[in-house]
């Protein structure tokens, strides 16, 4: 029990760090992919944050899963955000389609299901986002040779994806280490969003 009050404060910690960190530049900058990343950062914050203070409840379960979801769904439109942008002018596609994925969020609101159901939901939402990262940064970093960090980070998020299926989550400490792997993919994107955007190398070409 504590353990998993520790690995949600962590996350929540590292999470607000990030997002104080990009708040500056995002606010700065006329970037609507990095005020969004900035957002998820500040959602992850305050739910993990939140959660870590209390016990474990039917309450606490549903704020971390309503903001693990919102989370993802975010994540998705910041990459469809990225894919728009990184197209020619007259090749893009509508700004208001990047933000389709929170159409989801009606139907997570309305589903009557169980916890392990919903988190099942977020886990698929999880892979696809994790799909679609490794295929736009993998493709970018080869073509116009962007940063790495964004691909390691992704890579990093895909190892603990993958982690959760196995039994090291259940071995002693397993979900602090998982934490901590979280983190560190979280310190890399900022990092790198900060001091080697992609954006600047993908449409300057």
């Amino acid at each position: 029990m504590l353990l998993l009050e520790i690995t949600n404060v962590l996350i929540g910690v590292v999470s607000a760090s990030c997002f104080l960190a990009l708040s500056p530049r995002a606010v700065r900058e006329d970037s609507s992919y990095l005020r969004l990343i900035t957002l998820v950062y500040l959602i992850v914050a305050a739910t993990n944050i939140s959660v870590g203070y209390i016990s474990v409840t039917y309450a606490s379960e549903t704020i971390q899963s309503w903001g693990s979801f919102i989370s993802v769904v975010a994540i998705l439109s910041t990459l469809f955000m990225i894919i728009r942008d990184s197209k020619p002018v007259f090749a893009r596609f509508p700004y208001y389609l990047t933000f389709l994925p929170f159409i989801s969020l009606i139907f997570f609101g309305s589903l009557e299901v169980n916890i392990a159901i919903k988190n099942l939901l977020i886990m698929i939402f999880e892979a696809g986002a994790i799909l679609v990262g490794l295929i736009i940064f993998g493709i970018n970093t080869y073509l116009y040779s962007i940063s790495r960090i964004y691909l390691i980070g992704t890579l990093i998020f895909l190892i603990n994806f993958i982690l959760a299926f196995t039994d090291f989550y259940n071995t002693f400490n397993g979900e602090l280490i998982e934490a901590i792997i979280a983190c560190l993919g979280m310190i890399l994107f900022t990092y790198a969003l900060l001091k080697k955007p992609f954006k600047e190398h993908i449409i300057s070409q």
